[in-house]
């Protein structure tokens, strides 16, 4: 019957939903581990924060990267304790991850693509191999006033939304970019981070599933020091 039909598809709506496994509310973040000075964590949460109840099954094969002050890169070796844990003995840190396949109701199949970084300085010359791949922010220093960049493919993405997080500050605030693709000046000193999505109409296939998109996001933390 009529209803019965219904049913059936509210249920297979929310199969799809659940099966996902994606928290539209949650981001990928790499952040200074609290517990331990030189470390960084992983984490997946909805701010720059730990979040113990969410899901990081999807990451374990993340591959966390560090850059040395020549350049150059090192992938780094999570802690025996903690997977999600890495020493970065204060250096720049950064991980690219495809989170999987998503669905919702009847919205087209979306990759959905991670991008991490943790600047611990910014300066005021380009970031080492922050600009490249498809989606980041490059915080950087300007008369001891910290802006964001963002960044798709190496080239600026002007007239763009960047929600900032300010010291102190449990939601982010908007911030848009100019023609280079530069978020207005923050001055407070502090602990910042920043994110970042775009969408791409780009089909292919992943693990055995098809998509018709891929939705990129960036996340990027890092520090003001006292001038």
């Amino acid at each position: 019957c009529k209803e019965a039909r219904m049913i059936r598809t509210l249920l297979a709506l929310a199969i799809v939903l659940v099966s996902s496994g994606f928290a539209s509310a949650h981001f990928l973040y790499l952040i200074p581990a609290p517990e331990s000075p030189g470390a960084v964590r992983l984490v997946f949460a909805d701010g720059p924060k730990v979040d113990e109840a969410a899901n990081l099954e999807p990451f374990t094969k993340a591959v966390v990267r560090a850059t040395n002050l020549d350049g150059t890169a090192a992938d780094l070796k999570a802690d025996a304790a903690n997977p999600f844990k890495f020493a970065s003995e204060g250096r720049q840190v950064s991980t690219r991850t495809e989170y999987g396949v998503v669905q919702r109701g009847t919205a087209a199949p979306t990759l959905i693509v991670f991008q991490a970084d943790l600047v611990p300085t910014p300066s005021g010359t380009p970031t080492a191999g922050l600009d490249a791949g498809s989606l980041r922010l490059i915080p950087s220093l300007t008369n001891r006033e910290l802006r964001f960049r963002a960044v798709a493919n190496g080239k600026p993405l002007p007239n763009v939304d960047v929600l900032v997080y300010k010291p102190g500050q449990a939601k982010p605030t908007a911030a848009r970019t100019d023609a280079e693709g530069l978020t207005p000046a923050f001055a407070e000193v502090g602990d910042y981070a920043a994110r970042i999505h775009t969408t791409e109409s780009v089909s292919g296939e992943y693990q055995g599933r098809k998509y018709a998109a891929v939705r990129h996001y960036a996340t990027v933390v890092t520090r003001l020091g006292e001038k």
